[in-house]
């Protein structure tokens, strides 16, 4: 029973070793074989070049045009307040606003009137007099006997009193206040009955014939409206979707020190007139239509990374990350041109991911609309 043992023992003992050796002595360059890690999936869409026409949306504020605060130039007490100049009432130019008590003002010119004329008697009466004393033949030693300096006091009595009246004149024209211009009614500051003193205010009043819109444009957007040329005309949308015409009225030659951003003052003609009023303080869209721009690739807005680069797969599919400009941008969609070859039909990357690498190879898939 031992040796039978024993026997089993030897026979397990020669296989393992045979087994061992076979291992031992198998070739030194076979290689194990490794499983390559699957390509990165892509979505991609196979966009051509085109020539576009370039369409740009600013948001901006309407600004009542030549705002002014008209005040009381005199003191008095309002007698004529018509009950028709509510805010948002139209005066036309030289319309009567306001009028004061005027009766000491009356006076004060019925006043200087009197003096300027007792001037001119004065003057009038010297001259006669230096014409009787040249004509007597008398010896006139002097100019005082030529009366030469009292007529020239009495020229210089007539001027102030003829100034003294013209100071007195305006002062009772102030009392009645009459629109300097087309204007709209902004804000009403005096009742019927008051005592008003110089320098009070009266009436806000701004410019009825237009009104100013206010656009912050880009440097970027600059560049696609084609600087100045492209923004003479635009539409302006109000939020009920009414739309006026309007032109630049002029543009900020110096750059906002904050955004480096340009002003463009746009006006709107007739704003107060109609139905539905463009008023100041609105918050509104202007539509700026610009030049048409060749080279323009209209894509998704996912294709653009946060630092404004476009992702692209070449022939090898391989990676490349391409520099673009911005043309126009929305919620949905941007068109951009290359950099470098603009006109080449690209494969571009639809959702990319910021863990791509330039020249990494991956697995596109064909972008499908439905």
């Amino acid at each position: 029973m031992l040796h039978k043992y024993k026997w089993w023992v030897s026979a397990v003992t020669i296989l393992m070793l045979t087994l061992v050796s076979i291992d031992l002595l198998a070739p030194a360059n076979e290689v194990l074989t490794t499983k390559q890690p699957p390509l990165l999936p892509v979505t991609i869409v196979e966009l051509h070049a085109e020539r576009r026409q370039v369409n740009v949306q600013l948001p901006a504020v309407s600004q009542a045009r030549w705002a002014t605060q008209v005040a009381a130039a005199v003191e008095g007490r309002v007698i004529k307040l018509p009950k028709a100049l509510e805010p948002g009432s139209l005066v036309k130019q030289n319309q009567l606003m306001l009028a004061l008590q005027a009766i000491g003002y009356q006076a004060e010119a019925t006043n200087a009137a009197k003096q300027l004329a007792e001037a001119k008697l004065a003057l009038v009466k010297l001259k006669y007099e230096q014409t009787v004393a040249k004509k007597s033949g008398g010896h006139l030693a002097n100019a005082y006997a030529r009366l030469e300096p009292q007529i020239a006091v009495a020229k210089q009595a007539v001027k102030a009193a003829t100034n003294a009246l013209a100071y007195a004149q305006q002062r009772l024209a102030d009392t009645k206040i009459q629109a300097p211009f087309p204007a709209i009614i902004l804000q009403r500051y005096v009742t019927p009955g008051q005592w008003v003193q110089p320098g009070d205010q009266l009436f806000l009043i701004a410019a009825s014939d237009s009104i100013d819109i206010k656009v912050e444009i880009p440097e970027h957007v600059w560049q696609q409206l084609g600087a100045f040329k492209s923004i003479q005309t635009a539409t302006v949308v109000s939020s009920n979707d009414t739309t006026w015409p309007a032109t630049t009225r002029y543009i900020n030659p110096i750059r906002n020190e904050v955004t480096r951003q340009r002003s463009v003052v746009l006006k709107v003609n007739r704003p107060y007139n109609g139905e539905q009023r463009l008023l100041p303080d609105q918050q509104v869209m202007v539509h700026f239509q610009g030049p048409s721009q060749p080279q323009l690739f209209d894509a998704p807005a996912s294709v653009l990374t946060q630092d404004g680069y476009v992702w692209t797969v070449d022939k090898q599919q391989l990676l490349r990350r391409e520099a673009v400009t911005l043309m126009h941008q929305n919620i949905e969609r941007v068109w951009v041109r290359f950099n470098k070859e603009p006109d080449k039909t690209r494969q571009i990357v639809i959702y990319p991911l910021g863990t791509m690498l330039d020249g990494q190879k991956i697995q596109p898939r064909s972008h499908h609309t439905g």
